[in-house]
């Protein structure tokens, strides 16, 4: 039985970081969670989230936090970031040179530029920090049974349609799971037929993209 307590840092807590949060309700150990949400009105969602959530047995204390500045822990298992692309990277530096950690979990988009995402790697491995983007969808086991009935010799091929769901952002979801189902993370795009007018995103400050793309594995 695991005696240590877990300790595990959330940074943002808007719907996505508030969801993490409800998620980790579910942890049967002793666990000590920080959460770091600017908002005052984000922070009371997330806790009413969290408490609804919270199992009678459950051994989880949770402290709340306006900025980076007020986390209490030097060390920490997991840190999951959840805020805007944008303001990611900073937000990492500063974190990773305030507590050590040891696991990484980042939404997508991760970061806002290829040189940000090879330069963030980078850092991230200087301190041995390993990481993950958030694609649930090869963990779910609707998938996996597909993946382990479909032959690794045979060919894929793989429709994905839908309306106002934000083409930019949500298809890397189904990028990582064809890339799943294939085997193969040399994915390439085969077209690209994007329309010209972009829209606003959900996320005040940010743009969408409509139209369709196509992928084809090595």
């Amino acid at each position: 039985m695991l005696k240590q307590i877990i300790k595990i840092l959330v940074i943002g807590a808007g719907n996505i970081g508030s969801r993490h949060l409800q998620g980790l309700m579910n942890i049967s150990h002793r666990a000590f969670i920080e959460v770091v949400e600017p908002s005052e009105e984000n922070r009371k969602i997330a806790r009413e989230r969290a408490i609804t959530s919270r199992k009678s047995e459950n051994k989880v204390e949770i402290t709340f936090h306006k900025s980076i500045n007020e986390i209490q822990i030097q060390e920490a298992h997991l840190a999951i970031i959840a805020t805007n692309s944008d303001v990611r990277p900073l937000i990492i530096m500063e974190l990773i040179k305030r507590v050590k950690l040891k696991y990484l979990i980042l939404e997508k988009v991760v970061f806002q530029s290829d040189e940000l995402f090879t330069q963030l790697s980078a850092e991230l491995k200087s301190y041995g920090i390993k990481t993950w983007v958030n694609c649930p969808r090869r963990l779910y086991w609707f998938y996996q049974g597909v993946k382990n009935i479909v032959a690794d010799d045979e060919i894929i091929k793989m429709r994905v349609s839908g309306g106002n769901w934000g083409l930019g952002c949500n298809a890397v979801h189904f990028i990582d799971l064809f890339a799943f189902l294939t085997s193969d993370n040399n994915i390439k795009v085969e077209y690209s037929s994007l329309d010209k007018k972009l829209i606003e995103s959900k996320r005040k400050g940010f743009l969408e993209f409509t139209g369709s793309i196509g992928y084809s594995s090595a």
